[in-house]
């Protein structure tokens, strides 16, 4: 971080395990030299070599005569250390950074005055399963220093945010939570397969007893394969869950969309529901607060799931019984043909 006020530039939203593009505009003068791009990630975002590798980086003036994409090594060196943070010389940035990019002093020494040039820089990064969830976001800080004594300007700040839900699955009547129900939790109601998001039981709940799932991460996937880390040790990938004892649950690290809910296996002695319950996430930028909504109910604290008891299945009195009427109205029937048939065949003999 820049010792001093740093500004919050950008925000964006994303699912677990999903790939962030961050961008950087750069604006160099004349005579500038030593110029050093540096880059700070929090630990919920997660910058690899593959990342370092796809940098890439536009310079271009005003005047339409400059329009490069810069070569790596040729006009600058990345700096990252994949098992640890990358150490700087700037007195005016306080801890190590994520990865440096180190610009070449022949680049800029040329730069007319009567043109302003820019350096756009685009990178990659993964919200990783220690994301953040919710309002605060997972930060990333850019800066920059340079010249001789290698003064850094204030931090830009890009948030990245993830979000959750709470569930609750209840009797329609006494509102007593319901265990044993089975959901599936889909990206669409297409109702294919690829549709269903795979979890994570993190093994905790929150204060209310919910049961905390997050969404599965390839890191995940590539974890729960791997014999080098014992079986114990490994995280089980779900495509569906259980509820608790308290019909609680809690889906983290979902970016803003909506989502649907759909009941795969009922609780014993109740009904299980016909249609997908629809939850969306959105942000509101102006209260700086989280929205769920849920179907057409609008707004919600928690996305309430109704079940009846009973059973589909005709009751007395019902199809059997309309069965037996209708047979006996045909039985009816054929003896009324039978008795005027016999009286006119009696008549045919007199």
């Amino acid at each position: 971080a820049w010792k001093g006020t740093e500004t919050t530039q950008g925000e964006n939203d994303a699912d677990l395990g999903q790939q962030v593009e961050f961008r950087s505009i750069i604006t160099v003068y004349p005579g500038t030299d030593n110029l050093i791009f540096h880059d700070q990630m929090c630990e919920g975002l997660t910058f690899t070599q593959a990342d370092a590798n796809n940098i890439a980086i536009q310079f271009t003036n005003t005047s339409g005569s400059l329009d490069k994409t810069l070569a790596v090594n040729s006009d600058y060196t990345v700096e990252f250390n994949a098992g640890g943070k990358v150490p700087h010389v700037s007195t005016d940035i306080t801890g190590d950074c994520t990865f440096h990019i180190k610009f070449k002093d022949s680049l800029f020494e040329e730069l007319q005055s009567t043109s302003t040039y820019t350096l756009t820089i685009t990178y990659t990064a993964t919200l990783n399963r220690n994301a953040a969830i919710g309002v605060e976001g997972n930060q990333n800080t850019s800066m920059i220093s340079y010249g001789d004594k290698y003064h850094a300007t204030p931090g830009s700040i890009t948030k990245t945010r993830t979000y959750g839900f709470t569930g609750v699955k209840i009797d329609a009547v006494t509102k007593a939570g319901l265990s044993d129900t089975e959901f599936e939790l889909r990206a669409n109601n297409s109702g294919t397969p690829g549709d269903v998001i795979d979890l994570i039981d993190t093994g905790t709940t929150d204060a209310t007893g919910a049961e905390i799932y997050r969404v599965a991460t390839a890191e995940d996937r590539a974890d729960s394969i791997d014999t080098t880390i014992p079986k114990e040790n490994r995280p089980v990938i779900l495509e569906s869950f259980v509820t608790n004892d308290k019909g609680r649950f809690v889906i983290n690290g979902l970016d803003a969309s909506t989502y649907y809910l759909v009941e795969t296996e009922a609780k014993d002695g109740y009904n299980k529901l016909k249609d997908p319950v629809a939850v969306t996430i959105s942000y509101d930028s102006d209260t700086k607060t989280v929205v769920i909504k849920q179907g057409d109910q609008g707004t919600v604290s928690e996305v309430k799931i109704e079940n009846g008891s009973g059973s589909l299945l005709p009751s007395t009195g019902g199809m059997g019984t309309t069965i037996f009427y209708i047979v006996g109205a045909v039985l009816l029937i054929g003896a009324v043909v039978l008795l005027i048939t016999r009286k006119r065949m009696n008549a045919e003999r007199n």
